[in-house]
């Protein structure tokens, strides 16, 4: 693939991208970013090879600083080995960072997408108030991170990464997961949210009335929850919703792609994947360019939820 290949892309111009939580102000944001951030873009383009030899220096230096120890201080070598590498780990390290978010900035380009990876906590509490049963989650860290905003297959969507960490005893640990977002044609009747069984939801369960629907696969699978008290009209609502149409699809989509929450609420069909998306393949140190695996993973889960969509919406209302 040429350098060419992360050039923007001619629809990348346009200024209307849609957003979950209903504000421009996080897309204003993310295209301030985005210009710092291409400017870092454009340093690796015309640089190609500089970190790799910059990298390449520190560990000549490590090399060296072993060199002259052996002669001077034997004993010293290795510590001196050691400590002559800390600079070059430093460096790798950080450039690593950055490449992360430079490939991830270059796809978004390719495409026309809107891509902002600095991590926003004040962006967390936005769309845990919205959406509640999605970002409710942890009890230290929450931040939202690398968010991606355009269209896919004319559908509008946005992306992002939701990080939260959980303390237990006198350690935490941290989680990192994949959340995507569409907005629908129009709106549905009735909102509603699967989530995957687990112990929390097991033990929620027992305080609480559990609408369940009459196959058991799916019940074993998903706990469904909605806005309104049980036992209303929107119990009818939601199993009709829930048809056995709509079961086979949400069932086979867990068998393909693993556990998920979902959440559908007014025209927003939003869904999250307890696993980060990134760019693996790309290696900047290798070569200034998007691999193409990396494209096709991210675009290829965008477009198996977007299908999802499809298959189930109809069947709904």
């Amino acid at each position: 693939m040429s350098q060419n290949s992360i050039k923007e892309s001619p629809h990348s111009s346009a200024n209307a991208y849609w957003d979950p939580a209903g504000s421009p102000a996080p897309v204003q944001d993310a295209q301030i970013e985005q210009e710092k951030l291409n400017r870092k873009l454009e340093h690796f383009s015309n640089n190609p090879g500089r970190e790799r030899s910059n990298l390449i220096f520190l560990c000549a230096i490590a090399f060296a600083a072993a060199l002259v120890a052996s002669r001077v201080f034997p004993e010293a070598t290795i510590h001196a080995f050691i400590f002559g590498l800390v600079p070059a780990f430093v460096y790798f390290f950080s450039i690593q960072t950055l490449e992360k978010q430079l490939a991830l900035l270059a796809i978004a380009k390719k495409r026309g997408w809107l891509y902002r990876a600095k991590g926003d906590n004040g962006r967390w509490r936005t769309l845990k108030v919205i959406y509640p049963e999605i970002f409710a989650e942890g009890d230290r860290g929450q931040s939202v991170s690398d968010q991606f905003w355009g269209t896919l297959e004319n559908t509008p969507f946005w992306m992002g990464h939701f990080t939260y960490s959980v303390q237990s005893g006198d350690s935490s640990t941290t989680y990192v997961t994949s959340t995507y977002a569409f907005r629908l044609p129009k709106k549905r009747l009735t909102d509603f949210q699967l989530i995957g069984h687990d112990i929390g939801t097991k033990i929620g369960n027992l305080f609480r009335h559990e609408l369940t629907t009459e196959w058991n696969d799916f019940n074993r699978i998903f706990s469904i929850h909605y806005k309104n008290a049980p036992g209303t009209a929107d119990d009818v609502n939601v199993l009709s919703a829930l048809n056995p149409i709509v079961q086979e699809k949400l069932v086979a989509f867990w068998r393909q792609c693993g556990r998920y929450k979902l959440s559908i609420r007014g025209d927003v069909f939003l869904v999250l994947f307890r696993e980060a998306f990134d760019a693996k393949y790309t290696n900047f140190f290798r070569r200034v360019a998007v691999d193409e695996r990396d494209l096709k993973k991210i675009e290829g889960r965008l477009e198996e939820i977007i299908q999802l969509s499809v298959d189930i919406l109809p069947h709904l209302d």
